[in-house]
């Protein structure tokens, strides 16, 4: 990746455009380096898209904000959850924040697996299926597996979606997993996604959770194997999921 960028960044992500004219906590190399986005040094000036002061300490929730809007018209919907790929089929961690969503991505990894992002996940309707994208935004500035503050691209895939993990902490050595119903997932999924702002992307969103609700959900309570026995952790979730789905 060549060492000359400069700002302002053109970046092109999944067909969404928009301009990076402003740094703080993370060097321009560090965004060029970013997974998937294409950066064009000397493209075209897109006058239509929005210009994007990139700091996460103090406007985390414009960038998102304003992103989030972007991809939804595209038909990408960023969600508040944390993803992996796991025999080449994609896992999607949802919860509130501090209930595990990031630890699941850290075993992953700690597994040898892939991640799709620890805090933020895009997803994609394409031909009867959901694929889970990284985003430019997919892991948090705070989290313990980032360093340096961007991670290696060949650590991040996408999967197609293979069913939906409910988040919660427990003190247990253990993890548990139950089968949860569909009518309790859907105010889970329905808070999870990030920011609509007019009638017809609430209506796209609301599509897209209705397509979630068709897969396996599984409740999981995190315990302290997640971290210290990654290996088996997966393979318990794998047997979880297979009883879900066969």
């Amino acid at each position: 990746m060549p060492k000359n960028w400069a700002l302002p960044l053109c970046v092109e992500q999944y067909g969404v455009r928009f301009r990076i004219t402003e740094l703080d906590g993370c060097a321009v190399e560090d965004i060029a380096g970013l997974f998937l986005p294409c950066l064009v040094e000397d493209g075209p000036k897109f006058y239509d898209i929005p210009e994007i002061r990139f700091r996460p300490h103090e406007n985390t929730f414009d960038i998102l904000a304003i992103l989030a809007s972007l991809y939804v018209r595209h038909g990408l919907f960023p969600m508040h959850a944390s993803g992996i790929v796991m025999q080449e089929q994609g896992i999607l961690c949802v919860g509130p924040s501090g209930t595990g969503k990031s630890s699941f991505a850290r075993a992953a990894l700690a597994a040898g697996l892939k991640i799709v992002g620890d805090d933020v996940v895009l997803l994609r309707c394409k031909e009867g299926k959901i694929e889970l994208l990284p985003w430019i935004y997919s892991i948090q500035e705070k989290t313990e597996i980032k360093q340096p503050l961007f991670l290696d691209p060949g650590l991040f895939a996408s999967g197609v979606l293979k069913a939906v993990l409910f988040s919660k902490i427990g003190a247990a050595s253990q993890s548990s997993f139950s089968r949860i119903h569909a009518s309790r997932s859907l105010p889970r999924l329905s808070l999870q996604l990030l920011w609509s702002f007019n009638f017809q992307e609430a209506l796209l969103q609301g599509d897209l959770v209705k397509q979630l609700l068709t897969f396996p959900s599984i409740s999981v309570l995190f315990g302290k194997d997640i971290l210290k026995q990654p290996d088996e952790f997966f393979t318990q979730l794998n047997r979880a999921l297979l009883l879900a789905h066969p």
